[in-house]
């Protein structure tokens, strides 16, 4: 893989939280609007998880988790992918970090 630059690299760390709910029905931020120039995303399939208590699984409350963006044809990133993941954001996944291994 092409090594990203540090610059790239914090744009698809701040995605990937970005990602965690739809603004207008679409995800549209800064970070993938300067991604773009170089990536493509499959908005349609972004990795969702629940975190927290049963009960955010009883009433589904699933909220964005990973990003996939595939360099676009005949540019720098051409044939790669980056995989941006998001960690504890707040106390729902608190609760589940609290939960592993349990």
């Amino acid at each position: 893989m092409r090594e990203l630059s540090p610059t790239l690299a914090v744009y698809f760390a701040e995605a990937a939280y970005e990602i965690k709910k739809k603004v207008d029905g679409r995800y549209a931020t800064p970070s993938l609007e300067f991604l773009n120039e170089d990536f493509d995303f499959d908005f349609n399939n972004v990795a969702q998880g629940v975190s927290g208590t049963f009960i955010e699984h009883l009433f589904g409350h699933k909220t964005g988790f990973a990003l996939v963006g595939t360099g676009i044809p005949r540019g720098r990133y051409d044939g790669h992918t980056v995989i941006a993941l998001r960690g504890t954001d707040n106390k729902r996944d608190a609760i589940t970090d609290g939960n592993c291994g349990f």
